[in-house]
Formats: structure tokens, C-alpha cells, sequence
């Protein structure tokens, strides 16, 4: 027979017929190419052998089978097919490869031979070199082993299954494999593997980027496991889809992205690590021991079974259990692991939805939506739950972990439709239960008892709801708290507007409901709003329901109106009231009458009495008569309800609620309006009410007429300017004809900031601050140098916000007007008069509370300003410096159109138009120096200062109504101060028949001030 050495002689000497018949490749090694004949000259169709340490490539050409033990540099399968087939017993029968076998094309199939196979090792078979590498074809390990260094696949087809070898052994380490030693197993691109039974994937750590694994065992599972204390799976774009038996083993199993999905026939485990070899995978499984699964990212839906051994982390991504699916904790009698103290699932981000089954040995829900929604007819058929309980590896039972099924945190919600939330134990005596917690929401809904969401605290134990967290039953719909005995501790809520049942029951097809026992503790709520109820349940033996010290009873009228009662199959006293309980009746009626409960209820002390009966409004005080367990609601006057309310505005409101036209749902949106803002289930601080009744009422006066009055204001100082300058001989820029005529026309930029601290508004100041700019056009002509007449168009617009006491309010505006000026000067006096009007367009937009529900008051108002002045003024020439006193009186109508304040719903209110007549006597004098350069040019600095009294209507006053509520309210706001200080600095330039100036005035009063700069740019023709 020929030994290696020959055949490498051979094809050595015989290297262009090997390479011309196509039996090398081109790198010069030996190709697999057909059959080659080894042995005597009397051999034929022998098995193909490879020359040692050889670069071997299989083509598109090629359909080779090999066996027997060998050792490769490297392997490429890039087309055609090769099925290798090891020796039985592995060792040395086996196929040994230094760098690498790459997969492009063509298929490599790895045969049954008892655990021999592919290594990715020559030298030492402790020391992986190697690398697998694929990007297509097909690569099929049925009853064998590939072990590599690394394994990377981002394409083609790869399927395993089988046991390796001729026996039929059922340890999980008999499996047909494909692994990585002590390197990293990539998925990637479009790459697939396919693992069938006993099949099995391993590594130390798998990065699943792309591609897709797919478990379709039927009978022994397939089995994708990482070693080593730091084992690692990662899911971050793959598919893995579980259809058949599955298996998930790994130190940490993290999925950040992709699909991992169980279908309706599979059943995957996971959660478990540290598979000890030689046994059967249910052995393993009791010795193995729990990992952690995190989800931040991705998605993971389970519409079969899902079994859990260690902690699941829920921190993001969408974790989904599908109608049919279950997630168990693997604690089944007859293969109870010997672990499971830390078995969990623990909800902390993203999204659960449970549209199926779900349980761990213990449940924490601290973050994220959990939507526990089911279709079917029973509400026990979906469920998600805990047990408080642990494994006990000493005494081989189920223990009490002593720590109930938690829901906390203010970013958790928990969503229950004809499903149940529960707690409990399987270890009787024990404590556990259901424990809702630190401001975390919980909504119950379902459309009969049947098909309620449920709280439900089983085995005996304890609902506890604490510590800021809400449990809601949304109007309509039906909610159970299923639990022997319930506590609703320090500032917790229970609302339902619809049917809330507190009572023990059993899972059946219709609960079959006995006595429980329901404290609302000091701190604690329970409201009913609507025409929600609290039922007691148990026909025979109800529930009782005790209000502790300290507790509040809130209760709708609605739902105490038209001979129903707020607390339903209530046997005598099963109500208990301690003596410091509150009640608190929302949405009462003046002189109306209300039944709390069914029957009568056992009252101690001053229990829901005097200073402990409550009504949600200031506008309404309540009588209780114990005996009957009646109360009835009485208005009061708007000085005892809310002294700082504005009287008219006061009288309003209470009007409303003598006449018993309070509603908080009402159809008009002013009566809904009043009826929500004074009501502390909207507005809890009764200055607050205040605030956000002033801020409403007052909307068209707090910014309107300030910014039409400011607008007015600047483009009339513009007007003002032209004519003062009518003076020649005081200007410094005389007509340049002979005659002393001329024609000009100018452009005046103005700019203005107001702002406003402390004005008058009720009982809520009001400080506003604004910013407008414009710019003023305008022609005149000079007649015989010392008379000028002009006419001028101004335009612009701004922002303002009002502030201070009141809601923030934003008004956008713009302006526009015309105005006509004309001066007269004889020696050294001057008079000028001018006329001008602006019409100004709002839309303003108030801040309202969140909590109202109603969304912000907004609002269009249109306006306008006309104003007339008459000025003297005097000339004093002292060394070349000019001195003018003067003296102004000014008159001004300010309009400002009637409107309505509109809200998410309609019109909330409406106001009057409002006129004010302004009168003002600005005094002063201005002082300037004319100064001529050698390029021909003028100069004039000057400066301005003086006082400003203010006359008539300072105040906007007006009129405002509300929807549906009968009469108006008479309301003022201060817009100016009765006196104030004015000063004016700035520099003209002029030449022949240009010239052009910048100026900067400023007007402070007590309350209001405004800047303003402006420039001039004039030419004369």
C-alpha cells in the first residue's frame, strides 16, 4: 500500500497530469476530484485520503465521500459536496484542521461516527486553532461533532440533529453538536441553522447578530448551552424559533434585539446553566443551576410553553405570552430541580403582555406596562403571579421565601382585563400575598364578574396597597380584590367608577364568593366616582369594610343619586367608621339627600361627622344624620366658601351651586369649567382655585388693552416726534429752498420692551412683560418754513406674556394705523397737534391645569386705539445750547372688542367690550446743541426728560359671563400708572437734504416701565 510519503512523491512528480486532470488545486495542494485509487495495483474504489497539513478545496464539480482519521492545513467547501465520515471511537479516526474550514458553497455533510467528527485542532487537541467559517452552502451534522476554535456563519444552511455514533445513549452530551472551544459562536446575515433531536450548539459565548436558529425537536430537545463561569448568550438581531423541544442554556442569556419565539407546539427551558455530562437531560436539568435572562431590547413571544429556571430581568424590548402560552417555573412534582430560591420574574421596563399564563416561584413588577389581557369566558384562564416560595435542597419541598408578589414604582402600570394579578403560597401558615406599592398603577377592567380584572391574593393571604400606589376600575367596567384580607395603607387610593367586588373567592366558572375582611387605614382613600359602587360580595356572610382613623371615604353623589348606594350587599354594620374616619361627597347638589349604603352602618364618635364630613367644594357644606346614614348639601355664601375671590366673581359661583347647576360634566364648558376648578378632585389647593378662576376671568383684560395701549403709544411718539420737529428753527435742519418749502418723506424703525410688576388684578397681581417692534412711515410738507403738515402709516407686531399671580398668558399680536400731524413756529415758540388710530388683532392662549382636563383657554380679540395731542413748547438759546420746556395734553380712546374664551369642549366664557378714556399731561423739557463739522454735516445730542400724570380710566374694566351659569361679572386690571417719569437721550445727523437719527426713551411708574429705541431716516426733495 502507498504511504503518505509516497503519494506525496507522486504527486510531486506527476504534478501537470494531476493539474491538467483537474486533481489540484491553485494553490498546488492535492483537490479531491472523483475517485483516486490508494493501494495495491489490485485496489479499486478505495476511500479518498488527503496528504497531511494539505489545503484541500472542494468545487463545484466534485461529489466526494472521505473517512478516516486526518489532518488538514485548512478546508473550503466552495461548491459540489463532500460527506466525511470519521471512525468509530473518534481519537485519531477523526478529521483534524490547523486554520480553517470555510463554507461558500456546495454542501459539507459530517456522518455518524460515535463522537467522531470535525476538530479544529492538530497539534494538541487542548489547543483550538481553528475557524469555521461560512457565508453559503450547506452544512449537515447528522449523528457527529464539529468542534472549532471560532464559528461564524452569516449564510447558508446548517442543520444538526442525532445522537453521535451507532448506539442509541440518551445523555445530552451524546448529541450531534456544532461549538465553539474557548472562542465565540457569531450568527449573522441570512444564516440559518436548523437543530433537530439531541442536537446541540455550544459555546463560551454567542453573539446571535442576525440569521435565524430553529429548534424543531420532537421527542429528546435541542440544546443551545454556553461553559465557563462567564458564559454569555446574546440575542441582538437573530431569530430563534422554538417549535419543537428546546433548550436555552447559559450563565446569562441577553437579548437586546431580534425574535426569540416559542410556538404553539414548542416548549423551550431557560434560566438554567452548568449541565454536568453523562447524564439525560431531565438529570441535568435537576442538577444544573439557575442563570439570569435580561431582556432590554427586542421581542421574546411565547405562544407555547416556556419553562423558567433562574431569574428573568424585563428591562426592556416586548416581552409577549400568547393565548395558549404559559411561562412555569420548573418545579412540576415529578422533576422538581434541586434550585430555585432565585427563580424569578422580576418586570422592570419595556412592555409584558400576558394574554396567557404566567408564573415564577417569585414576581416583582417595579417598572414598564404589564398588560394582562385574556378573551375567555372565565377570568382565571389568564393570570400572571408569584408564590413567595423557594426550593429547600435539604428537606426536597417548597418553602415560604416570606416576601409577597410585588407591583411598585411610580413608572409602573399594570393593565388587568378578564385576567388576574396574584400572590400567594403553596406553603400554608406562610406569608405572602399581593403587595401594590410606592406609586405604581394598577387599572382593573372586564365586562362582567365573570371576565373582571383581578387582585388576587390566594391561598388565605394578604392584598396590600400602599405608599402612593392607585388601583383604578374605569367606569362601566367590573374589578375584584380576591384576598381574605385587604389593606389600603397611608396615602394609597382604591378609585372605581365602576363595579368593585371585595370578597374571598375560588377559581371557578362563577367565583364563589365568601367573606373577606377590608381596612382603609390612616392615610388611605377609597373613592367611588360616578356611578361606580363597592360591592361586599358574599350573599350569606358579606365582607366587612372598616374606615380606620385618619381614612377617607370619597364618594360621587352620582353614585348615591336615584335610590342608589355607594356600598352594596352590606349586611348590618358589616360598615365599620372609627371616630377621626373622613367621608368626602364629590358633585352633591344643594338640598339634595344621599344614601352611602345599603344598610345600616356602625359609627363611632364624630366619625364622618362635623369637622369630618367634607364636601369636595368650598361651595357646599353637608349635614350627616347617622341614624339613617343620610346626608344632605347646603350652599354657602361666596365670603364663607372663598373670601379671596373677587365679589362678583364669587357671587357667580355660588349662584351656580344654590341652584344646584354644579357639574363637572356638564354639556356648557362654563359651568364645567366652575364646576371642576372649584372641586378638590381637580384642584386640590384652594388658592390654586383662586388663581385659576381670576386668571380665566380676567383673560381678555390681563394683556389686550396693555399691548394696544403700547402699540398705540410708540407709533404715536413717532407721530409726536414729526410734528415736534414742525419747529425748524428748533430742529437745526431748515427748508433748503429759497422759499422755504420743501416736501420730505421718512421712515421711523421703533422698537419697545414693557414690562410690569405688581398691577392690580383682583387678588392676583399681575406682571407682564413684552416686547414689540414696527416701523412708522410718513410725508410732509413745509410751508414758508415754520409751518409743517404730515401723514403717517405705522405697522407691527409682538409678544407679551402676563404672568405674576395669575395662569401664564401668552398674547401674539399684531398692529397697523394711520395718524396726522402739524406744527406751527413763530420765534421761539412752537405748537404741534397730531391725531392717530391703531387697530391691534390677539391671540392669547392661558395655561389651565393639566388636572382639569379641559386643555388651555384661548382666546381672539381685536382692538383699537384713537388718540389726539396738542404740545407748547418754548425755546431758550443759552451758549449755543438749546432749552426747550414743554408741555403736552393727550387724550386717548382705548376699545377693546368684546370675545370669547374657549377651552377642549367649547366656549368657557365670554366678555363684554371694554372703553377706557385716558387723559395724560406729559411735562418737561429737552435739552440739545447743534454742532456743524467741516464735512458739511450737523450734529444735534440730545436729551429729553420729564413727567407724565395720567387721568380717567387707568383700569380696564369689564364684564364676563360663563356658559350656562347665569350672570355677569364686573372685574378690573390695572394697564397704567397715575404717574410716571419719562426720558428721552439720542443724536440727529444731517446734510443738505438727508438726515437721520437714533433715539432711546424710557417711561417708569410705579408698576409699569417701558424702553423703546427708535431711529429716523428723512429726505427732502
Amino acid at each position: 500500500m502507498l504511504t503518505k510519503g509516497a503519494i506525496g512523491n507522486l504527486v510531486n512528480r506527476y504534478r501537470a497530469v494531476l493539474r491538467k486532470c483537474r486533481l489540484l488545486n491553485t494553490f498546488g495542494s492535492l483537490a479531491v476530484a472523483g475517485a483516486l485509487v490508494l493501494g495495491g495495483a489490485g485496489a479499486a474504489a478505495a476511500a479518498v485520503n488527503w496528504l497531511e497539513e494539505a489545503d484541500v478545496r472542494i468545487t463545484a464539480v466534485d461529489t466526494d465521500t472521505v473517512s478516516g482519521g486526518h489532518r488538514l492545513n485548512s478546508l473550503s467547501v466552495e461548491g459540489g459536496s463532500l460527506a466525511y465520515t470519521g471512525t468509530p471511537g473518534g481519537g485519531e479516526g477523526q478529521l483534524f484542521i490547523r486554520e480553517f474550514l470555510n463554507i461558500s458553497g456546495g454542501e459539507l455533510s459530517v456522518n455518524q461516527a460515535a463522537h467522531a467528527g470535525i476538530q479544529g485542532a492538530v497539534d494538541d487537541t487542548s489547543d483550538y486553532t481553528a475557524t469555521f467559517n461560512m457565508s453559503g452552502g450547506k452544512l449537515s451534522i447528522s449523528g457527529s461533532q464539529v468542534q472549532m476554535k471560532d464559528v461564524n456563519i452569516s449564510g447558508g444552511e446548517v442543520s444538526v440533529s442525532g445522537i453521535a455514533g451507532e448506539g442509541t445513549g440518551t445523555n445530552w452530551n451524546d448529541g450531534a453538536m456544532l461549538g465553539s472551544v474557548d472562542g465565540t459562536f457569531a450568527l449573522s446575515g441570512d444564516g440559518k441553522i436548523t437543530l433537530g433531536n439531541n442536537a446541540q450548539l455550544f459555546a463560551p459565548e454567542f453573539n446571535l447578530n442576525g440569521g435565524t436558529i430553529s429548534m424543531s425537536a420532537s421527542d429528546n430537545p435541542a440544546l443551545v448551552r454556553t461553559y465557563g463561569e462567564n458564559g454569555a448568550l446574546n440575542l441582538t438581531g437573530a431569530a430563534i424559533e422554538v417549535d419543537g423541544q428546546g433548550i436555552l442554556a447559559a450563565n446569562n442569556l441577553n437579548i437586546s434585539g431580534g425574535n426569540l419565539g416559542v410556538g404553539e407546539d414548542g416548549n423551550l427551558v431557560m434560566g438554567v446553566t452548568g449541565f454536568k455530562q453523562g447524564m439525560s437531560v431531565s438529570e441535568a436539568l435537576k442538577s444544573s443551576s439557575e442563570a439570569t435572562v435580561t431582556q432590554t431590547g427586542g421581542t421574546v413571544n411565547v405562544a407555547g410553553r416556556m419553562d423558567l429556571g433562574g431569574t428573568l430581568n424585563i428591562q426592556g424590548g416586548e416581552f409577549t405570552v400568547g393565548k395558549e402560552g404559559k411561562v412555569f417555573v420548573l418545579q412540576d412534582a415529578a422533576d422538581a430541580p434541586a434550585w430555585g430560591k432565585n427563580s424569578a420574574i422580576n418586570m422592570q421596563g419595556g412592555v409584558l403582555n400576558v394574554d396567557g399564563y404566567a408564573e415564577a416561584s417569585q414576581l416583582s413588577i417595579t417598572g414598564g406596562t404589564t398588560n394582562i389581557i385574556g378573551d375567555g369566558s372565565e377570568w382565571h384562564q389568564t393570570g400572571l403571579g408569584g408564590y413567595s416560595q423557594t426550593w429547600d435542597v435539604e428537606t426536597g419541598a417548597w418553602v415560604a421565601s416570606g416576601s409577597p408578589t410585588m407591583v411598585s414604582g411610580p413608572d409602573t402600570v399594570v393593565n388587568i382585563e378578564n385576567g388576574n394579578l396574584f400572590g400567594g403560597v403553596a406553603v400554608k401558615g406562610a406569608e405572602g400575598g399581593l403587595t401594590i406599592t410606592d406609586g405604581a398603577i394598577v387599572n382593573l377592567s372586564g365586562d362582567s364578574l365573570n371576565r373582571a380584572g383581578m387582585l388576587f391574593a390566594s391561598d388565605g393571604q394578604t392584598l396590600n396597597i400602599a405608599r402612593g400606589a392607585s388601583v383604578n376600575v374605569a367606569e362601566g367596567q367590573h374589578g375584584v380584590f380576591n384576598a381574605a384580607t385587604t389593606t389600603i395603607g397611608k396615602d394609597a387610593t382604591v378609585d372605581t367608577a365602576g363595579t368593585l367586588i371585595m370578597a374571598k373567592a375560588s377559581k371557578a366558572a362563577a367565583p364563589d364568593l365568601s367573606a373577606a375582611v377590608v381596612t382603609v387605614e390612616d392615610g388611605g382613600t377609597m373613592r367611588v366616582t360616578g356611578k361606580g359602587y363597592i360591592d361586599l360580595g358574599a350573599k350569606d356572610d358579606p365582607s366587612s369594610l372598616t374606615f380606620a382613623d385618619g381614612s377617607l371615604f370619597d364618594v360621587s353623589a352620582a353614585s348615591v343619586s336615584n335610590g342608589n348606594t355607594a356600598i352594596r350587599n352590606a349586611t348590618e354594620n358589616a360598615v365599620h367608621v372609627a371616630e377621626n374616619a373622613k367621608l368626602r361627597v364629590s358633585g352633591a347638589k344643594a338640598g339634595e339627600s344621599y344614601m352611602l349604603a345599603s344598610n345600616s352602618i356602625d359609627i363611632r364618635g364624630s366619625g364622618w361627622q362635623g369637622d369630618n364630613l367634607l364636601s369636595s367644594t368650598s361651595f357646599l357644606g353637608l349635614d350627616f344624620d347617622p341614624v339613617t346614614g343620610t346626608f344632605t348639601a347646603k350652599a354657602k355664601s361666596a365670603a364663607e366658601a372663598m373670601p379671596e375671590l373677587n365679589g362678583g366673581l364669587g357671587n357667580l359661583v355660588s349662584g351656580m351651586y344654590a341652584a344646584g347647576l354644579n357639574d363637572a360634566d356638564a354639556i356648557e364648558n362654563g359651568r364645567r369649567f366652575l364646576s371642576r376648578v372649584t372641586d378638590v378632585n381637580y384642584i386640590a389647593d384652594a388658592g390654586q382655585q383662586v388663581t385659576n378662576l381670576e386668571s380665566a376671568a380676567r383673560m381678555g383684560l390681563v394683556l389686550a388693552p396693555h399691548m394696544t395701549w403700547a402699540a398705540h403709544d410708540a407709533a404715536g411718539a413717532a407721530v409726536a416726534r414729526r410734528a415736534a420737529l414742525a419747529q425748524p428753527e428748533g430742529s437745526g435742519f431748515r427748508s433748503m429752498s429759497a422759499d422755504g418749502t420743501d416736501f420730505g418723506m421718512w421712515v421711523m424703525p421703533l422698537y419697545q420692551n414693557w414690562n410690569a410688576d405688581g398691577l392690580d388684578n383682583g387678588s392676583r397681581d399681575l406682571d407682564v412683560s413684552a416686547n414689540l417692534g414696527g416701523v412708522a412711515l410718513g410725508a410732509d410738507y413745509t410751508f414758508a418754513d415754520n409751518v409743517r403738515a404730515g401723514l403717517s402709516f405705522h405697522v407691527g407686531g409682538g409678544h407679551a406674556k402676563g404672568e405674576g399671580e395669575i395662569n401664564k398668558t401668552a398674547d401674539d399680536f399684531n398692529f397697523w394705523g394711520v395718524g396726522a400731524y402739524a406744527g406751527w413756529a413763530r420765534s421761539s415758540f412752537g405748537l404741534a397737534a397730531d391725531l392717530s388710530v391703531t387697530g391691534a388683532s390677539h391671540d392669547l392662549e392661558q395655561d389651565l391645569p393639566v388636572s382639569l382636563g379641559m386643555g388651555n383657554l384661548k382666546s381672539d380679540i381685536d382692538s383699537w386705539a384713537l388718540g389726539a395731542g396738542l404740545r407748547g413748547e418754548y425755546r431758550f438759546e443759552t451758549n449755543g445750547l438749546n432749552i426747550v420746556p414743554h408741555a403736552s395734553v393727550r387724550y386717548t380712546l382705548l376699545n377693546t372688542g368684546s370675545y370669547k374664551g374657549v377651552a377642549d369642549g367649547g366656549m368657557v366664557l365670554e366678555g363684554d367690550a371694554m372703553r377706557q378714556n385716558v387723559w395724560t399731561f406729559p411735562v418737561g423739557v429737552a435739552l440739545s446743541k447743534d454742532f456743524d463739522t467741516a464735512g458739511g454735516w450737523s450734529v444735534r445730542p440730545s436729551l429729553d426728560l420729564g413727567v407724565v400724570a395720567a387721568a380717567g380710566d387707568v383700569k380696564a374694566k369689564g364684564d364676563v359671563s360663563f356658559a350656562g351659569v347665569k350672570g355677569k361679572a364686573a372685574l378690573e386690571t390695572q394697564v397704567l400708572d397715575r404717574v410716571s417719569f419719562a426720558g428721552q437721550a439720542g443724536v440727529e445727523l444731517g446734510k443738505d437734504k438727508l438726515s437721520f437719527g437714533l433715539n432711546y426713551n424710557v417711561r417708569a411708574g410705579e408698576r409699569n416701565t417701558a424702553h423703546g429705541v427708535f431711529g429716523t431716516f428723512r429726505y427732502t426733495f
